[in-house]
């Protein structure tokens, strides 16, 4: 099984309580799904700030993005109005996805200087959105085609991993303009 094939019928909810499945989402294009680690966390609130920076870049590759968190309904709708985001947040309540994807949950004592730095240089708003378990948990990326194949799967080591245009490039080469025709 493919890890686009493990989490293609998953039942996730939207901000507004609605269950949707993650495959609903690849079914019109490729789709560059980020897990981030909750939505109280500052990275999460810069992943967001990622994502804007990148949104042309992703639209000329085909790549629609979606951000899944940990937590429910509210806490995704807080996320939204903090970050102002116009990706679609969904919600893993249970963090199934994350385990099965193999996303990794570190020691509170393992922090890196990059961690601090950005997290004492952050002038967004802090939210207490988080259990002490959600704390813990890293996220990654993964992207999938139209088909349901998995394309790329980006596991984070760090707090401070987000998805920014270096780890798209990894992720999907740019086409030259040759390629395009």
């Amino acid at each position: 099984m493919t890890p686009a094939s493990v989490i293609a019928n998953h039942q996730l909810l939207t901000e507004r309580h609605v269950h949707t499945r993650l495959k609903d989402f690849w079914a019109d294009g490729s789709t560059l799904i980020i897990f981030i680690r909750h939505f109280g966390s500052t990275f999460a609130r810069e992943q967001a700030r990622a994502l804007d920076e990148i949104r042309s870049d992703l639209a000329s590759r085909e790549i629609t993005p979606v951000l899944v968190g940990m937590g429910n309904a509210r806490d995704a709708a807080v996320y939204r109005d903090v970050t102002k985001t116009t990706v679609p947040v969904l919600v893993d309540e249970s963090r199934v996805l994350y385990r099965r994807l193999g996303f990794r949950s570190i020691s509170l004592l393992r922090i890196h200087l990059v961690d601090i730095r950005q997290w004492a240089t952050s002038t967004a708003k802090g939210l207490a959105l988080t259990s002490r378990v959600e704390r813990r948990q890293l996220g990654g990326a993964i992207l999938v085609d139209q088909f349901g194949h998995t394309r790329g799967i980006i596991r984070f080591t760090r707090r401070s991993d987000r998805i920014d245009s270096a780890t798209l490039d990894s992720l999907v080469p740019r086409r030259s303009p040759a390629h395009r025709a």
